[in-house]
């Protein structure tokens, strides 16, 4: 009777975990700096914009490893969302290659995706495959932000 006990605790809360873990993957989550329109200073991912080098105003940088088979698709997603805008681009690291970078953004899982802009601003992050609404209305706050900023410069 104790190992069905324990048997049915354990089964509860592997259930549990699965529903959380399920709840939490793809979801984009912003930053501050999308909420208050640029109340993070930036710089904050100054890291990042320094190895990845962004040729456009904003970059989804996706943090990858080589036996991620999620990977794939979240780049098919991240490509998507870079086609509607076309100053967006996508980088994709290795994490094995930026195990520093990875740290510091406290990166636990592939595929990550950290949405930069060129000025060094950390706009949000997603862990696991994006949705692509979400991202698609991250990006165009983002975006928006980013122009009003630069428009009372």
């Amino acid at each position: 009777m104790d190992r069905l006990l324990v048997l049915v605790a354990v089964v509860a809360l592997a259930t549990v975990l699965a529903a959380a873990r399920t709840a939490w993957d793809g979801r984009v989550r912003p930053t501050r700096a999308t909420a208050s329109s640029g109340a993070r200073p930036p710089g904050e991912a100054a890291d990042v914009v320094a190895v990845v080098q962004p040729t456009t105003p904003l970059v989804l940088v996706e943090l990858t490893a080589p036996s991620c088979a999620a990977c794939a698709t979240a780049r098919a997603v991240l490509d998507e969302v870079a086609t509607e805008h076309a100053d967006v681009s996508v980088v994709a690291l290795d994490v094995a290659d930026a195990v520093d970078l990875a740290r510091r953004h406290r990166v636990l899982r592939a595929p990550t995706t950290l949405v930069v802009g060129a000025d060094g601003t950390l706009w949000g992050r997603v862990s696991g495959v994006p949705d692509a609404t979400a991202l698609a209305e991250l990006v165009a706050r983002a975006r928006g932000t980013a122009s009003q900023v630069a428009q009372r410069a």
